[in-house]
């Protein structure tokens, strides 16, 4: 049955639950392959990759957890998803269950400025540059650019930045 219909998620669920932890093979993911996400699979789609991501950060390591976010929006279904491009910049920004400060920083950094090029007009995206997660990881005059950038593309801005940044820097004492 679920080889019929390899992006139901209730199927993939259960299909999921009933298999054996600690398996060397991965049933689960080998039909996620095979079936959804086939080159030219009508099947690919943004339910099957956020299922396929679920499942590596359940079942996975934080590297496959990477790997499932970056095959999702590699892919022509998600390339332009908002939520999804969050989501990955989320996990970047938590560590990923690995990795020091550094590293994470410069990944988060670089997933941000990647989903701002695939979802230039998604304020939501842009938002979380001022949010508690990448707190520190991007410069004043990094922020003052992300605020121009919103600002050349219509997205509405209400706070004016000077303030903010001020208040930003006094909490941080």
């Amino acid at each position: 049955m679920i080889h019929l219909f390899p992006h139901n998620t209730l199927f993939l669920s259960l299909f999921a639950w009933c298999q054996p932890p600690l398996r060397i093979d991965d049933p689960v993911r080998a039909v996620l392959q095979a079936r959804a996400f086939a080159a030219g699979s009508p099947h690919d789609c943004l339910g099957a990759r956020r299922f396929a991501i679920h499942h590596e950060a359940r079942a996975g390591t934080a590297h496959s957890v990477r790997a499932a976010f970056e095959a999702a929006l590699e892919s022509d279904a998600c390339r332009g998803s908002a939520e999804l491009w969050i989501r990955y910049l989320r996990f970047c920004c938590s560590g990923g269950r690995g990795g020091g400060a550094k590293e994470r920083g410069g990944r988060a950094r670089e997933v941000f400025y990647r989903a701002i090029g695939a979802c230039p007009g998604a304020k939501e995206i842009y938002m979380e540059a001022f949010g508690p997660r990448m707190r520190g990881l991007l410069s004043r005059s990094e922020l003052r650019a992300v605020v121009e950038t919103m600002v050349e593309k219509g997205l509405r801005v209400h706070v004016d930045l000077g303030e903010f940044l001020e208040r930003w820097k006094g909490e941080e004492r």
